[in-house]
């Protein structure tokens, strides 16, 4: 007598180990991370006015380099010739599990925000 996997499976596994192979056989989503890592920068940074594009990209195993490119007049006067820079960069560390930046190199702060700097004198006495 020959039975078919469901007929087999049914009667041999228990029923936790049925769902299990039920849940593998659904495809599970696909999360486009470099959207995903695009729009939380852009949610904690804001958008900034003269935005050209903004590129993310894996460097290495769940590191991305984020760059936000904008326009620049050359000439502010004649306003004649544009030029792309590179407004900001950041080094992110992305949690393809949880879909979300848990650090970034340097900070991401909202546009028009300042950064406090100190000085430290460090003297051998």
């Amino acid at each position: 007598m020959t039975l078919e996997f469901d007929e087999m499976a049914d009667k041999s596994l228990p029923e936790k180990t049925m769902d299990v192979i039920k849940m593998a056989d659904k495809p599970k989503p696909v999360l486009n991370h470099e959207a995903s890592v695009t729009r939380q920068v852009l949610d904690a940074l804001g958008t900034p006015d003269n935005l050209h594009k903004i590129r993310a990209c894996n460097v290495f195993d769940r590191n991305w380099r984020v760059d936000i490119w904008t326009w620049k007049w050359l000439d502010e006067e004649s306003k004649i010739t544009k030029s792309m820079v590179i407004e900001r960069s950041f080094f992110v560390k992305y949690d393809e599990d949880a879909g979300r930046i848990i650090s970034s190199d340097p900070e991401i702060l909202p546009l028009g925000t300042t950064l406090k700097r100190t000085s430290r004198i460090i003297t051998n006495n």
